[in-house]
């Protein structure tokens, strides 16, 4: 007596082998994002403050590489400073101290000083800025008049 409308053998094991490779796509893209999210810096900037007038400023602020990831430093290095009322401050040198590197759970506190750049703060005294990394990460903060 012979069998009909059964699934083939070789229908199962293509359905099978398809899943198993399917489930290991799904745990390989698990696994390679969570790495990148753990190991990618986590910026803050706080104490943000600006002084100045007309075309003379300077603006401090302390940064800290908050993430806990062993091996995301920060590289202050290059970094470019973006404020409302100007496109950035071309050739402006960023001084970090206590260094330009920051590991996990380290800060230093930065300046920037222009007598080129005429910015805009707003009518309550604050200042949005950005802050652009070298490595691409930017960080948004408010600087307020002492």
């Amino acid at each position: 007596m012979r069998r009909f409308g059964g699934i083939p053998p070789i229908v199962t094991v293509l359905i099978t082998i398809a899943a198993v490779v399917a489930a290991s796509l799904v745990a390989w893209f698990m696994f390679v994002s969570t790495r990148t999210a753990t190991q990618t810096p986590i910026v803050e900037v706080t104490n943000a403050v600006y002084l100045g007038s007309g075309t003379s400023w300077r603006i401090s602020f302390t940064i800290r590489n908050i993430s806990g990831a062993t091996g995301s430093t920060v590289s202050l290095s290059g970094a470019q400073l973006f404020c409302e009322g100007f496109t950035g401050w071309a050739g402006v040198t960023l001084f970090c101290s206590p260094s330009t590197t920051l590991a996990p759970g380290q800060s230093a506190s930065c300046s920037v000083s222009t007598s080129s750049q005429s910015i805009s703060p707003t009518s309550d005294g604050r200042l949005g800025c950005q802050l652009q990394l070298s490595d691409g990460t930017v960080v948004g903060f408010t600087a307020t008049r002492p």
